[in-house]
């Protein structure tokens, strides 16, 4: 009877672990991005582009890292994003532009989920100044 349980709550959990995996979300890293002032002046930085490759609007969080791992606070200016700078509609694309008052660089990271719950397995793409993020597959 212990045999019968211990292979009934494993085969909940296989069952349960294979639908968690197309929950409809992805995460993928910015390895790099920059900022450059010219003269003193505002300094400007990469474009991230991202697009939304799936049928449904998606929930996505960009966050930058300064190269200490803190969070860049001030300096994205969020472009073609819905709802706050939290949502891109289906089939868009948005993008992330970093400016800052100094020059600086760091990483990052895009996370997704679905908006509506559907199970998506894959729903962005996205590129730094035209260089693809994910070795340019979608996430």
């Amino acid at each position: 009877m212990n045999y019968f349980k211990i292979l009934l709550i494993s085969c909940f959990m296989l069952i349960a672990a294979q639908s968690f995996a197309f929950a409809g979300s992805g995460k993928t890293i910015i390895p790099h991005w920059e900022t450059e002032s010219e003269y003193g002046g505002t300094a400007t930085g990469d474009n991230i582009y991202i697009s939304n490759i799936s049928a449904h609007d998606l929930i996505v969080k960009v966050t930058l890292y300064n190269t200490d791992s803190s969070i860049l606070t001030s300096g994205p200016l969020y472009r073609n994003f819905k709802e706050n700078n939290t949502v891109i509609a289906a089939g868009e694309t948005a993008s992330v532009s970093i400016v800052t008052n100094i020059d600086t660089m760091g990483y990052g990271t895009i996370e997704w989920n679905n908006k509506a719950g559907e199970d998506d397995i894959v729903g962005l793409i996205s590129t730094i100044n035209f260089q693809p993020t994910n070795s340019g597959k979608p996430f």
